[in-house]
């Protein structure tokens, strides 16, 4: 399993969560801060990034809703 940290503080509730990865994936999982898995979805990519030339997947959790 490879671990990405994000840079940021959060997300909105009503906008796109998106997260990228250079590792080649087909499936991520968000997990709680016990390891639970709270949402699961399908990567999609890889898209060259035209700054870095690096492949990106993207990791879509749009979908994921907490309170």
């Amino acid at each position: 399993m490879t671990s990405i940290s994000l840079n940021s503080i959060g997300y909105l509730p009503s906008r796109n969560k998106r997260a990228f990865t250079n590792q080649p994936c087909s499936t991520f999982s968000i997990l709680d801060p016990a390891g639970a898995a709270v949402f699961s979805g399908v990567a999609t990519g890889p898209v060259k990034d035209i700054d870095t030339g690096h492949d990106l997947w993207t990791l879509d959790f749009t979908d994921l809703q907490t309170s």
